[in-house]
């Protein structure tokens, strides 16, 4: 256990971390993203307000990217009230904030309601739960698969990957539930390979991890305003949602003794420790494609999202 209590796991191979931008494309990429779904991705709707249609883009797009869909206890409420049609695959949570005609709704859509009484853990901790049984269940999938083609050929293999999470509603509520998404960011990434993402409608962050050379890749928002469509549906498409490129790099759980970093407007050299009381990357500023970051114990990257206006 690293000192910030990170539980370390065999996840990975110890080489380098990606992080990339989930499929926000804009207008130009409509075709691939209506026919395309990450095969291995999940994304948790958290019970915080979503902001009425056409301004939810980043929910649009991650809906749209994501094979596996839950609601947070709540989250699920949330959901109904922004569009009846998105029908999620599970409903989790204590269910103390689940209203009865949003649940007998999805319950009439064959979506399955789980109660966990627990109140040890939050909604968030128990749907993330249910994304280690998937990927418990998608391994073991892939398990079958390769036995199966093991008798017909002996060079096939298979490399099961986790899943990539993305939690939605993380941020632009009560400030203690916005720690408890920081919270399960630090206990539960490290389980994901550190592919755990939370978003809202203005921000998104992840955490990287220590000792492992990192490297972080975002769509930009092209500051392009579109043409003016002439209904609603056209107008998410749109609208475009890129991270960036007004970045941080924040010691939220304890210091970090040394940071090194490339790619940014104000690069750190790992000369300086980062600690609240001291120094904290805020709105930095992404120059390059790819940036890099090398850190001696986890940070969080945050970026903002940026949208076009809408007509």
């Amino acid at each position: 256990m690293s000192g910030c209590g990170i539980v370390k796991t065999n996840s990975g191979n110890g080489g380098v971390v990606s992080f990339t931008s989930p499929d926000l494309f804009d207008q130009n990429h409509a075709a691939s993203l209506t026919t395309h779904n990450d095969v291995n991705s999940i994304l948790i709707v958290l019970n915080m307000p979503i902001q009425p249609q056409p301004q939810s883009p980043s929910l649009e797009r991650l809906w749209r990217c994501s094979q596996h869909r839950i609601c947070a206890d709540g989250g699920a409420n949330r959901l109904y009230q922004y569009n009846k049609e998105y029908i999620p695959d599970r409903i989790r949570g204590d269910l103390d904030s689940l209203n009865e005609e949003v649940r007998a709704y999805y319950e009439g859509h064959n979506v399955s309601v789980e109660q966990d009484p627990c109140q040890d853990t939050n909604d968030l901790d128990k749907a993330l739960q249910i994304c280690c049984a998937v990927q418990a269940t998608t391994n073991t999938e892939q398990e079958a698969s390769t036995t199966c083609a093991a008798t017909t050929t002996t060079t096939t293999t298979t490399t099961s990957r986790p899943p990539r999470i993305y939690v939605y509603g993380a941020f632009g509520g009560r400030f203690d539930q916005e720690m408890a998404s920081f919270a399960a960011l630090y206990k539960w990434a490290p389980r994901f390979d550190w592919q755990m993402y939370l978003y809202s409608e203005e921000t998104c962050a992840f955490l990287l991890p220590a000792d492992r050379p990192c490297e972080i890749q975002l769509t930009f928002y092209d500051g392009k305003e579109p043409d003016q469509p002439t209904d609603d549906a056209e107008m998410m498409e749109h609208l475009s949602v890129g991270e960036g490129p007004t970045c941080g790099l924040l010691p939220l759980a304890c210091r970090c003794d040394s940071i090194t970093t490339t790619g940014l407007k104000w690069d750190l050299d790992g000369t300086i420790a980062m600690e609240f009381g001291g120094l904290v990357s805020t709105s930095n500023r992404i120059m390059n494609d790819v940036v890099t970051v090398t850190t001696s114990h986890p940070v969080i990257f945050t970026a903002e999202l940026q949208r076009c206006k809408t007509p």
